[in-house]
């Protein structure tokens, strides 16, 4: 499937239908109207991102179903699997020194989840001595490999500046990456930036139409944070009912009121 009629169908079976009332029907509204608009800007941005042949090759390799994997990437596969148990304590004791073991062994054969996995652990110091160069390597391996949670930690990294040099624009990019693959976490944090002004232009129209991608994938900050901007009329045409509807559904997926939002740290000078 091409990337513009996926995201033809994204706006026309998901996006819109998400927007009406769950338990009745009533005529579009203005601000629904504004979303549906905004919604061309932004498939125009992932385009600019990853690039709009990119994508669609990325697209028809996803509609292949049967997948033969060679003995080399079995035994990865496997020792990432061992990984996994031992890291969890899943029929097993938990170990999270041997754990880091099979994740590198997999992660130098080339498994992309290993590579991720062994990232994380040398950048967070789990079962290994913590080593963010190294861990960074890894984990932009795994990103070049198409695994999005080694692109969020990279995108924290680079947000934080957490063994790299901060670096907003290389962060951005990342959650944009991951964003354009349906990471609610990814696009949540695109709407966090833009409501708070970090690294991007400050806009309550950008920050709303991120947020409300976060939230059609139940991210619960993003629904409360949605239903506020209703609520108030930032970046949306203030819709009362529009707002109850989004911190209800916050609420049922166990989002506090008083809980923190998050929020960036500022640009570093």
């Amino acid at each position: 499937m091409k990337y513009s009629l996926k995201w033809a169908l994204l706006l026309v079976l998901v996006v819109l239908p998400g927007m009406m009332c769950i338990s009745c029907s009533r005529p579009e509204s203005p601000a629904k109207k504004k979303l549906a608009e905004i919604q061309s800007q932004l498939d125009a941005e992932m385009a600019a991102v990853m690039g709009t042949d990119q994508k669609a090759e990325e697209d028809e390799q996803e509609e292949e179903t049967v997948t033969v994997l060679s003995p080399v990437e079995q035994a990865a596969q496997a020792e990432y699997e061992q990984g996994l148990r031992l890291a969890n304590g899943f029929e097993c004791e938990k170990n999270e020194v041997e754990a880091a073991e099979h994740f590198r062994k997999a992660a130098e054969m080339g498994n992309a989840q290993a590579q991720w996995a062994y990232g994380a652990c040398l950048y967070h110091g789990h079962g290994v001595e913590q080593n963010y160069p190294v861990g960074l390597d890894w984990l932009s391996k795994a990103t070049k490999q198409g695994q999005m949670e080694a692109a969020m930690l990279l995108a924290h990294a680079y947000t934080h500046g957490e063994g790299v040099k901060q670096n907003y624009d290389k962060a951005i990019e990342l959650y944009k990456l991951a964003a354009g693959r349906n990471v609610p976490r990814a696009q949540l944090s695109l709407g966090l930036l833009y409501r708070q002004g970090v690294g991007v232009e400050q806009s309550d129209e950008m920050a709303a139409k991120w947020l409300f991608l976060a939230a059609k994938g139940d991210e619960p900050m993003a629904q409360y944070l949605l239903g506020m901007a209703y609520m108030e009329g930032k970046g949306v045409q203030k819709n009362e009912q529009e707002a109850k509807e989004w911190l209800q559904r916050a609420r049922m997926l166990g989002w506090d009121e008083n809980q923190k939002i998050e929020e960036f740290p500022p640009v570093k000078e």
